[in-house]
């Protein structure tokens, strides 16, 4: 499929991408299927809220990915301490935000998203291996994630879809209580330490271009494919699956 090539806005300055890398997941209605159908319908008329489904899309196949990775690595951690393993409650953590980025993903391409890629890059060989840089990369991406659904829900909002614009309000505030959960894991005084969003991107394709930059799509990192983390994963717990 062929890659987002969108460029950087001046939003985005190199200050951003620097604070992003050194501190090392985007679902899109008032029912499901009247939700389906609003965003089938607004793709049909807008090619940008095609691209913007399409890399909302990739960003949760990314998620998925990452999140199954660290999830399969788990007994290998190794813990600020010295000890190696994440804990178990850190594993319950990791597989409930698999499974609501798992959520978002399967809603997105039932409403028609296509993925740009499922193949996707680790670009520091320590979110694999140790706890604190794992958890810095999830608050990373994390705050990336809720940055394009913020932007996502302005561009929706310029078009008049105002149910377009709730989804990408409910996606973003799961995925800033897991960027909350990330900050937990990291021993932070404060896992929610903002009062307001840092409005980081122009559009959504700002989004996608920053994790190009930042090596998680065609990056020279070792590579990691959604289509071998899916089919794994656990919903146990996990309600509200799909927007109401």
């Amino acid at each position: 499929m062929p890659e987002h090539t969108g460029t950087p806005s001046s939003k985005l300055t190199r200050r951003d991408l620097i604070r992003l890398a050194g501190a090392t997941g985007l679902g899109l209605f008032v029912t499901r299927f009247g939700g389906i159908r609003s965003m089938a319908e607004a793709a049909a008329m807008s090619e940008s809220v095609t691209d913007i489904i399409n890399i909302a899309a990739t960003a949760e196949a990314m998620a998925v990915t990452l999140l199954g990775a660290a999830i399969k690595g788990a007994p290998g951690y190794l813990n600020a301490d010295g000890s190696r393993g994440l804990a178990a409650p850190l594993v319950t953590v990791l597989k409930a935000a698999q499974s609501s980025e798992q959520a978002h993903y399967a809603f997105l391409t039932h409403a028609g998203a296509k993925p740009l890629t499922l193949t996707f890059n680790v670009p520091d060989p320590k979110i694999a291996t140790e706890t604190t840089t794992l958890f810095k990369t999830i608050e990373t991406l994390e705050t990336a994630f809720i940055a394009a659904y913020m932007a996502a829900a302005r561009e929706f909002a310029a078009m008049k879809k105002i149910d377009l614009v709730k989804i990408a309000v409910q996606i973003g505030g799961v995925e800033a209580e897991h960027r909350a959960l990330a900050r937990l894991a990291l021993g932070e005084a404060l896992p929610h330490n903002l009062a307001y969003e840092a409005p980081m991107f122009n559009d959504v394709g700002d989004a996608a271009a920053a994790l190009k930059k930042l090596g998680f799509i065609g990056g020279a990192g070792s590579a990691v494919k959604y289509d071998d983390f899916a089919s794994g994963v656990d919903n146990t717990g996990m309600t509200d699956l799909s927007p109401m």
